[in-house]
């Protein structure tokens, strides 16, 4: 077709695409900010020609479809000259924005991360409650004393320090708690010894004592009995000696029983105290279980909000990027008057 009749049809001349072809023969690097602005200069120069023709072909084949074919055939010879330079532009225009989408999402993911550690330093802080079943005052105050060397301000926990402020009075709380009950435990257990100590010493004060009154009481019946038969004195001696052993027998029951019973009430109230700690670290496991759960859905449920409006936003014309962005900056309410419901 002539020269002529490509501009009266489309507007552009072999010459006028040479010239195209010249003009913008040479890539711009897209890594640049001037080179990546060159190549969006560079498109609206060139994407007007293509889009151009499509439109005034339809146009001219409305007018005749005798000519049709022949309109067709040019407009796709004169669209694939145009796209030969158009399409590098483009290509290297889709690197740059895949680069510039590569480093958004990076920022997200570390903003991600850093979230996670701050949650996980409030898990730390919970996990200071954990196996303090049987645990004595040294590791409770151990326990305690890290409790109080954790700062809590908003540099180290950002938008968790509310839950880290209430998880440390928590925390603070039980271990507190279990050291005051630790301490009754063992000054009960120390009281039993020593009393146990003192029931042996004041039982072999009363042993002897008893040894020493049996001995002189042995020895003035004996005295009051030398002049009797030997038959009278073997008798006696042997009812004696039957009345001390039975004696010492009903002592020793006695002193079993007592030891015993007082063993018992010892184990009973270890194993009444042992319980309601076990019971009340079950409550707080459960209840730290049901605030974990608790966040995790309220997590799911702003992330879909958040989707949920990304969408809305790219729906409505916005790239993918400033959606997000957008939306990040909303959930942060940096924006003034403007903000999600949840």
């Amino acid at each position: 077709m002539s020269n002529a009749n490509q501009m009266v049809e489309y507007g552009i001349t072999d010459a006028a695409l040479q010239e195209l072809k010249a003009k913008f023969s040479l890539v711009p690097d897209s890594s640049t900010e001037k080179g990546y602005a060159d190549i969006k200069s560079a498109l609206k120069i060139i994407s007007p020609y293509r889009t151009g023709i499509e439109a005034k072909r339809k146009e001219l084949k409305a007018e005749s479809l005798a000519r049709g074919r022949l309109i067709d055939a040019e407009a796709k010879r004169i669209t694939t000259e145009i796209l030969e330079i158009e399409s590098p532009f483009k290509l290297e225009k889709q690197k740059r924005d895949d680069e510039l989408k590569a480093i958004e999402q990076a920022k997200l993911d570390a903003e991600a991360a850093h979230i996670a550690a701050i949650e996980q330093k409030v898990t730390d802080i919970n996990n200071l409650v954990e196996g303090l079943l049987g645990a004595d005052l040294k590791v409770l105050n151990s326990r305690l004393k890290a409790a109080n060397e954790i700062v809590i301000n908003n540099v180290e926990f950002e938008d968790q320090i509310e839950a880290a402020k209430e998880s440390m009075l928590n925390v603070k709380d039980t271990l507190e708690n279990a050291i005051a009950e630790r301490e009754i435990f063992e000054k009960q257990q120390a009281e039993y010894e020593a009393q146990q100590k003192l029931m042996l010493e004041q039982q072999a004060e009363l042993d002897a004592k008893q040894a020493e009154l049996d001995k002189q009481d042995a020895d003035r019946k004996q005295k009051e009995r030398e002049e009797q038969i030997a038959k009278e004195a073997e008798e006696r001696a042997i009812k004696a000696s039957e009345l001390a052993a039975q004696k010492e027998r009903l002592e020793a029951e006695n002193r079993e029983r007592e030891l015993k019973e007082a063993a018992e009430l010892a184990e009973r109230e270890a194993k009444e105290t042992e319980q309601r700690i076990k019971d009340e670290q079950e409550a707080e496991k459960k209840r730290l279980l049901d605030e974990a759960e608790a966040r995790e859905k309220n997590k799911k449920h702003k992330a879909s909000i958040n989707n949920a409006a990304v969408d809305a936003l790219v729906a409505g014309g916005m790239n993918e990027t400033n959606a997000k962005k957008a939306i990040t900056l909303i959930a942060k309410r940096t924006i003034p008057n403007v903000k999600i419901s949840y």
